[in-house]
């Protein structure tokens, strides 16, 4: 199997349904084969735009977000986009190419890794076709476990080599690191911050997007209740 081939397979296996994107060189055979399996593509006319898009779509579903865009000027019209998913924690694969191994010269060369560096997402570049399917998932878990993008990149050159699959038995990241390390927060301080709502005469209660998720709303209207009879959300 075709390194794009086993890449859009791992995809798949890590639950992508949906990839906001804009087409180009060193991704067509991987962008193909996704909407092939039956993948909503979104076309965009930005890849900045494609970026914000799949960051928006993951806040609203609170699943890992993904983007594929070309490489070079492709990967440099992220920047803005990547800043922001990565200051406000959105995790996001980005999915991209990189110009072949020693191809400095070429038009679209781009020395990907330091710019994304830079703006505070994470970068994974396959080197070798049979490093493929493992870079899928650790692009993955980073994004959940760091909860900021991660750029995974694949050079034109590698792209079209044969690797060893794991095909239908890939394990995808949720399976192979099913859960998260849960920090519990210092007691004292807990009990302080307890003692200062219990103080307040009228507290106002502000969430933030962890509100989004279906178990949290119940707790913070049971603060609400416990301190004024009703909460305010």
């Amino acid at each position: 199997m075709k390194v794009d081939d086993a890449v859009a397979n791992a995809f798949l296996r890590e639950g992508t349904t949906d990839v906001f994107g804009l087409l180009g060189d060193s991704q067509m055979k991987w962008w193909a084969a996704m909407s092939a399996a039956g993948t909503r593509m979104i076309d965009a006319r930005d890849e900045g735009a494609a970026l914000a898009m799949a960051d928006g779509w993951a806040r609203a579903t609170g699943k890992v977000g993904v983007c594929s865009v070309t490489h070079g000027p492709g990967v440099s019209r992220l920047a803005t986009s990547l800043i922001m998913g990565a200051r406000y924690r959105v995790p996001l694969v980005v999915h991209c190419g990189t110009t072949g191994l020693n191809r400095d010269n070429a038009m679209q060369f781009l020395d990907q890794g330091p710019l994304v560096n830079a703006t505070g997402a994470g970068y994974i570049e396959v080197q070798r076709p049979d490093y493929a399917e493992s870079a899928v998932r650790q692009a993955f878990y980073r994004a959940r476990k760091e909860g900021r993008p991660i750029v995974l990149s694949i050079p034109i050159d590698v792209a079209t080599q044969e690797c060893n699959t794991s095909g239908e038995t890939y394990v995808s990241s949720v399976q192979m690191f099913p859960g998260q390390q849960r920090i519990r927060p210092d007691v004292d301080q807990l009990e302080a911050a307890a003692n200062i709502i219990a103080a307040c005469r009228k507290p106002i209660i502000l969430v933030g997007r962890g509100a989004m998720d279906s178990s949290t709303l119940p707790v913070i209207e049971r603060l609400g209740e416990r301190k004024i009879g009703r909460a305010h959300v």
